[in-house]
């Protein structure tokens, strides 16, 4: 779980639950414009969730605010708040009237330990680990972290090699949330196999 008390930009506050990955980023916004600026943003998570986190917001998230502000006729003066959920993703922003910068944030939900509920399966994963989808053609999926929906416990996970479908529909990087039932411990690879599964997840 990240430490959030270290969270100094973006806007805040942070939604509750516990977070995999949290950014936020202070920007000069000027004339329907976003610059941002190396010193006035930071990214919480572990290497790979942050990695994860930052592709979506460069290709969902930031496309997403900048149609928002455009239909909207957006200002720096303006004090609304744009909010977009994606499964796991959210991301916010606001000028807040500052007259000159829009404060940002996005996160990757989930958990890094399974929390209590029901976990439909008779084998636990391991985040980093790896599991067979059983829905959707999905295939082998990386575990990045653990949900808990209606009282039942699933994985949030990253497919290896997705179908063509889920590329077109969600894009390359985008993550699936999968409980129990809808996953299987995967077959046993070969050394490089585990290898090459381990550079693409």
């Amino acid at each position: 779980m990240i430490d959030t008390n270290q969270f100094r930009w973006g806007l805040t506050p942070l939604p509750e639950g516990e977070l995999l990955a949290a950014w936020g980023a202070r920007a000069i916004f000027q004339h329907r414009e976003l610059d941002f600026l190396h010193d006035r943003q930071q990214a919480l998570g572990s290497e790979k969730t942050r990695a994860i986190l930052g592709k979506w917001i460069d290709r969902v998230g930031l496309p997403e605010l900048k149609k928002h502000i455009k239909k909207n006729g957006w200002s720096s003066s303006t004090k609304d708040v744009f909010e977009l959920n994606k499964g796991p993703f959210m991301l916010k922003a606001s000028p807040r009237g500052s007259y000159g910068y829009m404060y940002l944030t996005a996160v990757l939900k989930g958990m890094e330990s399974m929390p209590d509920g029901i976990w439909s399966n008779t084998f636990i994963p391991e985040i980093g680990g790896f599991v067979m989808a059983l829905v959707n053609n999905l295939g082998k999926c990386r575990v990045l972290g653990f949900f808990e929906r209606d009282g039942r416990v699933g994985v949030i996970a990253k497919p290896v090699k997705p179908p063509k479908w889920f590329v077109w529909q969600n894009g390359a990087h985008a993550l699936c949330c999968l409980f129990g039932a809808e996953i299987a411990k995967p077959e046993r690879k070969r050394h490089h196999q585990e290898q090459e599964e381990q550079q693409n997840g």
